[in-house]
């Protein structure tokens, strides 16, 4: 999950592993946090993504990312 979120923030692995286990991302319109960088997130399209298709995932208090989900 970490590589996933280190792409789409466009930050290094690590620097999105610390973040993570910081607890500083949160996932989707329910805002759902983990803490653990190696955990493996199953995304439920109606709790966690907007229109079916766009994961909104927050990092720290202010910067948020949105990334189409393709099928």
């Amino acid at each position: 999950m970490s590589a996933l979120l280190a792409k789409i923030m466009g930050k290094s692995r690590n620097e999105t592993k610390n973040l993570i286990k910081a607890g500083g991302i949160y996932l989707g319109i329910e805002r759902d946090q983990f803490d653990d960088p190696e955990d493996v997130v199953l995304f439920d399209r109606e709790n966690h993504l907007i229109d079916g298709k766009l994961l909104l995932v927050r990092a720290g208090k202010q910067k948020y990312f949105l990334a189409e989900i393709l099928d």
